[in-house]
């Protein structure tokens, strides 16, 4: 409506000078009703699509990028993601520097939410019938990061990955049924940059190496 009354005004405008005030009056009103449309349309991330990396990111808590001591051989390789071409070896018991790490999901979790679930006692998460979340990131004391409705936050797992058939029913309400589904389990890959005292870099496959001194929690 406000399109159409501006080029109404614009053509009248072309006829009569009298009119030349219209069309900026118009375009400001047209503006004040577009602009919080297009933030909000800025505000919104795009549904995720595996495979997903999820840069600069420590996936557990306390998890600390630092100085890290072997537990038995690492291969050390070219190219994140690939493990194919090593680059060398750390040695058991070796330190090197642990720089950055991200995450690759080459499977993003889905739970579909059939009944309203909430943190009643911290208020961490509230979630309505209908909603899906899809599961990205873990990132520590049983948060994950997840996609919802064009926004991705953290919120507590109300859901169980290890159980998926461990589901809420309030049965004491009279309500039976599960109030969410587990429909797939999110599958990451940890990849972490290295560096040898020796100025030798490369990257560790997170899912299979294994390290100390990760945990700034001890």
């Amino acid at each position: 409506m406000g399109a159409f009354t501006l080029t109404i005004a614009a053509a009248r405008c072309a006829i009569k000078d009298s009119c030349m005030r219209a069309v900026p009056l118009t375009l400001i009103a047209l503006l004040s009703i577009t602009t919080p449309l297009i933030a909000q349309a800025d505000s919104l991330v795009a549904r995720p699509v595996a495979p997903v990396v999820r840069r600069n990111v420590c996936p557990f808590e306390c998890c600390t990028y630092r100085e890290w001591t072997a537990v038995g051989e690492i291969p050390v390789y070219v190219t994140e993601g690939d493990t194919t071409a090593v680059a060398f070896m750390i040695k058991d018991s070796a330190s090197f520097t642990a720089i950055e790490g991200n995450v690759h999901l080459q499977r993003l979790g889905l739970v579909a939410v059939h009944r309203s679930v909430a943190d009643t006692v911290y208020d961490t998460y509230h979630f309505e019938p209908g909603d899906t979340l899809l599961v990205l990131d873990y990132v520590g004391e049983g948060f994950y990061t997840v996609w919802r409705g064009g926004s991705l936050e953290e919120t507590e797992a109300f859901w169980s990955f290890e159980d998926p058939d461990e589901q809420s029913a309030d049965e004491d309400a009279g309500i039976t049924g599960p109030a969410w589904t587990v429909v797939a389990e999110p599958d990451p890959h940890w990849w972490v940059r290295v560096q040898t005292k020796d100025d030798r870099n490369g990257w560790i496959y997170m899912n299979e190496a294994h390290v100390t001194n990760a945990d700034a929690c001890g």
